[in-house]
C-alpha cells in the first residue's frame, strides 16, 4: 500500500511595485496591489519544495488564486510522509516582464509538523535574470555543524552569490551582491579640477565610512566612478 498523498495549502503574500509617473511620483493610493496575468504555467510563479531530511524536490506548484486588496495568493502543494519535513522552497518567476516582492510563503496544517513559514522579504525578477531558481529557507537557525544535509548545497551556493566574485561589472536591480566599496564617487574629474573629491574610506586618515559597492566603470582620469545611480523606484 503507497503512501497517502496530501495536499498542502500554503499561503503567498506579495508585494508588487508603486505605480510612478516620469517625475517619480506616486500615482496610486494603492501601492501594496499587484496585477498578476497567470495565464498558464509558461507564465507563472513556480514554488517547489525542498526536504531538509533528504534529497527530494517536490513537483512546481503554482499561483492559483489572487486576493487584490491585500495581495495574498494560494498555492497547493502535493506531499506524503516520504518526503520529509520541507527545509527550503524554489521559487521561478515565469511571468512576462514582471517583477515582485516576495514576503512570506507559509505552508499550513503540514501532517505531523504543523505550520511551517518562510519568511522572504526579497524581490523576485523574472527567471532569465537568474542562473538558478531563487531560494529561501525556513524561519529556523542553525549552528553550521547543525546543518541538514540535503539544505547545505543550497546554503553554500546562495552564500556564494550573496558575497559576489569581486568581478562582476555593474551590477543591476536584479543582483544580490553585499559586498562594499570606498566612497571613491563624490565627485566628477573628467569634468575638471573643480570637481575632483577626496577620496573617503581606505587610508590611516580615512579609514571609514564605506558605501554598497555598484562595480560601476571608473572616470577616464582613473580617479573616481563616472556614474551616479539612477533612481529605483519601488
Amino acid at each position: 500500500m503507497g503512501t497517502q498523498k496530501h495536499k498542502i495549502q500554503a499561503t503567498v503574500v506579495i508585494i508588487g511595485r508603486i505605480p510612478c509617473n516620469e517625475a517619480g511620483n506616486f500615482v496610486s493610493a494603492t501601492p501594496y496591489q499587484i496585477s498578476l496575468q497567470l495565464s498558464s504555467q509558461k507564465q507563472n510563479v513556480s514554488f517547489r519544495l525542498v526536504s531538509a531530511d533528504n534529497s527530494n524536490i517536490g513537483d512546481p506548484a503554482y499561483l492559483e488564486d489572487r486576493n487584490v486588496a491585500d495581495s495574498i495568493c494560494s498555492v497547493n502543494f502535493d506531499w506524503d510522509e516520504k518526503f520529509g519535513t520541507p527545509g527550503a522552497i524554489l521559487v521561478r518567476n515565469s511571468l512576462e516582464n514582471t517583477e515582485f516582492y516576495l514576503k512570506s510563503v507559509t505552508l499550513e496544517n503540514v501532517p505531523g509538523r504543523g505550520r511551517i513559514h518562510f519568511v522572504c522579504n526579497s524581490w523576485v525578477y523574472k527567471d532569465e535574470k537568474y542562473q538558478s531558481d531563487r531560494v529561501f529557507f525556513t524561519n529556523k537557525t542553525y549552528l553550521p555543524h547543525e546543518m541538514p544535509e540535503p539544505l547545505r548545497k543550497y546554503r553554500e551556493e546562495e552564500l556564494r552569490i550573496l558575497r559576489g566574485n569581486g568581478d562582476q561589472g555593474e551590477l543591476k536591480a536584479w543582483d544580490r551582491v553585499y559586498d562594499y566599496a570606498l566612497y571613491n564617487d563624490l565627485g566628477d574629474p573628467d569634468k575638471g579640477s573643480d570637481y575632483k573629491r577626496q577620496t573617503l574610506g581606505g587610508n590611516s586618515e580615512f579609514p571609514y565610512p564605506r558605501r554598497g559597492k555598484t562595480g560601476r566603470a571608473p572616470t577616464q582620469s582613473g580617479q573616481f566612478n563616472f556614474l551616479h545611480l539612477q533612481l529605483i523606484m519601488f
